[in-house]
């Protein structure tokens, strides 16, 4: 990975390519935030507390989904054995994802449960196998160096995200949009990184079927 990372350097401005990659998260966060004073205005106290719930739920559970194998890619210098930790990542997360909708089934159908979140809880296994799914392609991305993916996508998620958080506010003041708006915005930003990683990432999952 630092051989790539390294002639990827030499090929480009290194300060151009530094002023990217340190400005992405920063850019994105910026972008969240600009919105949210429109954001604020159009739901009530109650919806952002559901919306902190599932998020908090979501981030909690989220480690868990790949045990944070995607930080070992860096050490990893042979494709074949990057390729076993994606593999081995992607089910793990999966997994979990399966366990999660038995436990949201058990919590959404059972009479005895009353918590404002819970009719959201189903959105749950889809956030983490998105997520998760995210965690190991960024890592991937990252092995590859693919610095243009690594940046834009950041982009595409808070856009994203903003942008559904507007419409359920504009929309009657939908919940739904404001709840789910974390799930659509990871798949925005795995749709994105599918389109500037297609070939490499055909690969990888051509290889998980063998």
């Amino acid at each position: 990975m630092l051989k790539r990372l390294m002639a990827a350097i030499k090929e480009q401005d290194l300060w151009a390519l530094f002023l990217r990659l340190s400005t992405a998260g920063v850019g994105a966060q910026l972008l969240a935030l600009a919105v949210y004073p429109l954001i604020s205005r159009l739901y009530g106290p109650e919806d952002f507390g559901i919306r902190a719930t599932f998020a908090a739920l979501f981030m909690l559970i989220l480690p868990f989904s790949t045990l944070n194998l995607e930080f070992a890619l860096p050490l990893v210098k042979e494709r074949s054995e990057a390729g076993q930790v994606f593999k081995t990542s992607f089910l793990l997360t999966t997994a979990l994802a399966f366990l999660l909708l038995i436990i949201v089934g058990v919590f959404y159908f059972g009479a005895w449960v009353a918590h404002p979140v819970i009719p959201f809880l189903w959105l749950l296994p889809i956030a983490i196998f998105l997520g998760g799914l995210r965690k190991v392609i960024l890592g991937w991305a990252s092995w590859l160096a693919h610095q243009r993916a690594l940046v834009h996508s950041k982009y595409w998620r808070a856009g994203t995200k903003s942008l559904m958080e507007l419409i359920g506010g504009w929309w009657q003041a939908n919940i739904w949009f404001l709840v789910s708006s974390q799930v659509v915005g990871i798949l925005a930003m795995l749709v994105y990184l599918y389109g500037q990683m297609r070939s490499d990432l055909h690969q990888i999952f051509r290889d998980l079927r063998n």
